[in-house]
């Protein structure tokens, strides 16, 4: 899976594009893809607070 951390200048992208990126990738996975992944990203409780976030960030950008 691969994404871009950083925009054409170098620049840091804003989190919520990340995030909306990474989460629309993850959802075109199988479940235990997407399990396989995460468990080489983060620790048990890191995973947890990941996929909080993801949910967090995508209810905060339909707000918008």
């Amino acid at each position: 899976m691969k994404y871009k951390l950083y925009n054409v200048k170098g620049e840091l992208r804003q989190l919520n594009e990340i995030f909306k990126e990474l989460n629309s990738k993850l959802n075109k996975m199988r479940i235990k893809d997407k399990d396989k992944i995460n468990t080489l990203l983060f620790s048990e409780v890191d995973r947890k607070a990941f996929i909080n976030l993801l949910a967090e960030s995508v209810k905060i950008k339909e707000m918008v």
